[in-house]
């Protein structure tokens, strides 16, 4: 193909003989009837036609004609379609089908937006391959009003964690991290997605239980020819790369993101049985106690730059009339990160807000390994009718050294602290999807269905946390009170499966659609805890930790003990039952209404799981049978009945421009984490985070107000407006305990969140035709928040924002493609307003300041089918900053960060 063609090409051939078809013709239906093409002596066809959507029907004498739908021509860029037609030298039979629309395209996303009966808004693949993001945590902020936490969870229109919901292929995804209910966002590699689509209205036909948004993944499918791509990526920043930092001794296996067993919990402790906290030892307790690996200390690596390879390999078959499709692809990645933090907590004194004596510095180096593959498998058995079979896994591996030094929150004059952890946490997704679609009656009868089971875990094996303290620049001492230097091991594996059908009966301008699902999980909880303490007067506490929790002295010089609670194991199952109801009305051409309603009934259970059997020490018969564990305690229980009617109008002005108006209800259920009352400590921060159960799910009632334009095949002007009341709005709060602060979460009276968005994406040559190669494109979200909370003694009422709400949000988004050579130059700016991290009770909020990022990348087409990649974020090095009372409580320099690919592309 010469370049510089614009348009769709291909060859057409007989369906039996794979013979060429001379002058057969190609001719264009829909939106510029007339164009046409003739097939060459090979049966090859041009077809040069504008950036947009096409209809075209393909027809030669004697054979049946077909006519194949949502053919995408994107700007500077030729699309292939190949076509294979049936002999019919009895009758001349039309065909019609539908092309597989390919969703990793922006124009294909345009095309959706503009189509939908919702208000959403999408990030393709095709745009995240122009950008420096990696996983879909960072795709996801180029959304408009959309902000991630902590690298991870989604916000969307200012609501965080429970208010938004993620849908891996249209199946909720559950979160493998015991502490959040929203799914980890990282834990997917950007190379597995074809796009990622927020709905910010509901519909009968997904799940309500969400606020801000809907968030959907949608991994890529199998393409409609062969395809094959190899990369390679290496990456690093300023503030990591070729820089010594914290390491320690690990597992052989932790570069691929797996414990060997190295930090395994020792055979010689019992799986079923709780260790007492005796200071006279057995032989027995002894051994168990000597049994743990001595590996306390850290050592200094030079931390290199990060990797990550990719695979994608894909292609679809036909075999007598039928077709096989399939698409493969793995990845691995590797990146260390180092951070320099300054920790600090505020106090009051009379009413004043000043800096506690909490005052520390930690360095903390970690290293990532993730993993991540997807088979998508095929089968189209007749037009109409498609079977498909999605794979999904994904694990990710943390293995952190940190070490943070200052002065401790007791103040005492003179006293330094040092708090080391050494800790790897993995987490991994595994999740089988199979889909069935089917067109029945000649399209009036449309059939879906669909069966999932998907498994997330989360392993924490020998978190070491170790206290030492110094007096006056003095010998460091590790401390000799209760948690002083504990060992934490932890598991959480939470399976979800389930499955749904709908039908929908097309007799236009009505579509009526049905449906049904149920959605079952089971989450287990289990943590043990283990302490070692030196014994005073031995001397023992003054030794490097390497040499005082040596195996001789378990028993002897050091006291040794479980400190496990029955609350640290949980068991907790929901069930989710959902059927709806909707109506489709295409009224007329200038209006389409969505009505219908969906009924949830969700029935959740959470208890204390203690599958460990008593100490033989304290557990003595008749009160206490030692071969029983404790019965289960029922913690919370929930059963409610939602039903959620949903309206949407969509006015169609003209055939570009839309005016949209949306209504719907929805809730919020608080997580299993949220109810347990178990309590998880931030070690550094000095925090304990547990739990409410009594916490109520939060109904929410939304309303949104679009106008859009379209023009060119992704260019756009879009402005929004909505609003949204909730009732028993769940947050987390933040509350002074004395010696630290305890983290919960409560159900505040109401709250009302409204705001608007701003978004357009233009190309520049349509103000100036010399900048014909340049798109600028940018999106403004403002948002305001009121939430009203009744103080202690019920007789006041306190406005505030919502926590995790940001007043604004900006992206901006400067594009520059030359097709000839193939060179493609994108600037991205993104501003994240301020936001409250924790809510405070007694306490000033908890505010994370602003954030300037600046990306750029640089892609180049390289010949051999090469293409180069090179990428530059944060270049204004901004600092990442949390307030209390202004104050900065946490604070870090994520420096600058940069990476180059190289892809090899034989498509």
């Amino acid at each position: 193909m010469s370049k510089g063609f614009v348009g769709i090409y291909g060859k057409l051939t007989d369906a039996r003989t794979r013979e060429a078809l001379v002058e057969a013709q190609v001719r264009v239906v829909n939106p510029a009837p007339g164009k046409s093409a003739v097939c060459d002596v090979d049966g090859n066809y041009r077809l040069k036609l504008p950036p947009g959507t096409y209809d075209l029907r393909v027809f030669y004498e004697l054979y049946k004609a077909r006519r194949v739908g949502n053919v995408v021509v994107r700007a500077g860029a030729a699309t292939r379609l190949d076509v294979e037609l049936t002999s019919d030298k009895d009758a001349v039979q039309e065909v019609v089908v539908e092309a597989k629309a390919d969703t990793t395209t922006e124009a294909v996303q345009v095309v959706r937006r503009r189509k939908a009966a919702t208000v959403s808004d999408a990030v393709s693949a095709e745009q995240i391959a122009r950008s420096p993001d990696s996983s879909a945590s960072d795709a996801a902020k180029r959304v408009v009003g959309t902000t991630i936490q902590d690298n991870k969870y989604v916000i969307v229109r200012g609501l965080a964690g429970r208010y938004s919901i993620t849908l891996l292929n249209g199946v909720p995804v559950p979160s493998p991290d015991p502490d959040v209910p929203a799914a980890p966002l990282d834990i997917f590699p950007a190379a597995l997605l074809a796009n990622l689509t927020v709905a910010k209205t509901f519909t009968p036909d997904i799940p309500g239980d969400f606020a801000g948004g809907a968030l959907s993944i949608e991994t890529r499918s199998f393409p409609t020819r062969f395809l094959l791509k190899l990369s390679l990526k290496v990456s690093g920043d300023t503030e990591s790369t070729f820089r010594e930092s914290n390491a320690y001794k690990g597992g052989g296996a932790d570069a691929l993101g797996f414990d060997d067993g190295t930090r395994a919990l020792p055979k010689a402790v019992p799986g079923d049985r709780v260790l007492p906290r005796p200071l006279d030892f057995t032989d027995q307790f002894k051994a168990q106690g000597q049994s743990f690996s001595n590996n306390w200390s850290l050592i200094r690596k030079l931390l290199p730059p990060g990797l990550a390879l990719n695979l994608t390999i894909g292609d679809t078959v036909s075999r007598r009339g039928q077709k096989f499709g399939y698409f493969a692809s793995v990845n691995y990645g590797a990146t260390w990160t180092r951070r320099i933090k300054s920790i600090r907590s505020v106090a009051s004194n009379g009413g004043t807000i000043i800096p506690s004596p909490l005052n520390l510095v930690e360095e903390e180096a970690s290293e990532r390994a993730n993993l991540g593959a997807l088979l998508a498998l095929g089968w189209t058995p007749a037009t109409g009718h498609q079977v498909s079979l999605t794979g999904v896994y994904a694990h990710t591996a943390d293995n952190t050294a940190s070490v943070a030094t200052g002065t401790d929150i007791s103040g005492e004059e003179g006293r330094q602290v040092e708090r080391r952890r050494l800790r790897f946490v993995d987490r991994s997704l595994l999740v089988s999807q199979l889909v069935g679609e089917h067109s029945l009656a000649r399209g009036r009868i449309q059939l879906g269905w669909q069966g999932n089971i998907a498994r997330v875990s989360q392993d924490e094996p020998d978190t070491r946390d170790l206290l030492r303290l110094r007096i006056d620049n003095g010998p460091w001492t590790i401390g000799d009170v209760s948690n002083s230097a504990t060992r934490l091991y932890s598991t959480l594996t939470d399976i979800t499966g389930g499955g749904g059908a709908d039908l929908a009966l097309v007799l236009k301008p009505l579509r009526i659609k049905i449906g049904g699902s149920y959605l079952h999980s089971s989450r287990d909880y289990q943590a043990r805890r283990f302490e070692f303490l030196p014994l005073r007067g031995t001397g023992v506490a003054q030794l490097p930790p390497d040499q005082a929790f040596a195996p001789g002295r378990i028993g002897t010089d050091v006291s040794f003990g479980e400190l496990t609670l029955d609350s640290d194991g949980l068991r907790a199952t929901r069930g989710i039952g959902a059927a709806f109801a909707l109506i489709d009305i295409t009224a007329s051409k200038w209006i389409r209404i969505l009505a219908g309603a969906r009924v949830e009934v969700a029935d959740l259970r959470l208890v204390s799981r203690a599958v460990l059997k008593p100490d033989l020490v304290s557990c003595q018969p008749p009160a206490c049978d030692p071969s029983v564990p404790p019965a289960r305690a029922l913690l919370a229980s929930r059963n409610d009945v939602d039903v959620l009617p949903a309206l949407s109008v969509v006015g169609f002005l003209t055939d570009s421009m839309n005016l949209r108006a949306a209504y719907g209800m929805t809730v919020a259920r608080p997580n299993f984490r949220e109810l347990s009352p178990a309590l998880y400590q931030d070690y550094a921060r000095r925090r304990a985070i547990g739990g409410n159960p009594n916490l109520l799910e939060t109904r929410i009632q939304n309303a949104d107000l679009r106008w859009e334009l379209f023009f060119g095949s992704t260019e756009l002007v879009a402005a929004s407006v909505f609003y949204k009341f909730l009732d028993r709005p769940i947050e987390r709060t933040l509350t002074d305990a004395g010696s630290g602060y305890n983290v919960s979460f409560e159900n505040e009276k109401q709250a009302q969140l409204y705001g608007g968005e701003l978004e357009a994406r233009i190309s520049l040559g349509r103000l100036w035709k010399p900048l014909s190669g340049f798109t600028l494109g940018g999106n403004l979200s403002l948002i305001f928040s009121e939430i009203n909370v009744s103080n202690s003694e019920k007789t006041a009422t306190v406005k505030r924002n919502l926590q995790g709400q940001s007043p604004y949000v900006v992206n901006l988004d400067l594009g520059y493609h030359h097709v000839v050579t193939g060179t493609r130059i994108q600037l991205l700016y993104n501003l994240l307003g301020p936001r409250i991290d924790e809510v405070g009770v007694g306490l000033p909020n908890v505010i994370e300041e602003p954030f300037h990022r600046l990306d750029l990348t640089f892609t180049q087409q390289l010949p051999a089918k090469l293409r180069l990649k090179i990428a530059a974020v944060n270049l204004l090095n901004r600092r990442v900053s949390f307030t209390q009372g202004g104050i900065e409580i946490l604070g870090y320099e994520p420096g600058v960060g940069f990476s180059g690919t190289l892809e090899l592309n034989l498509e």
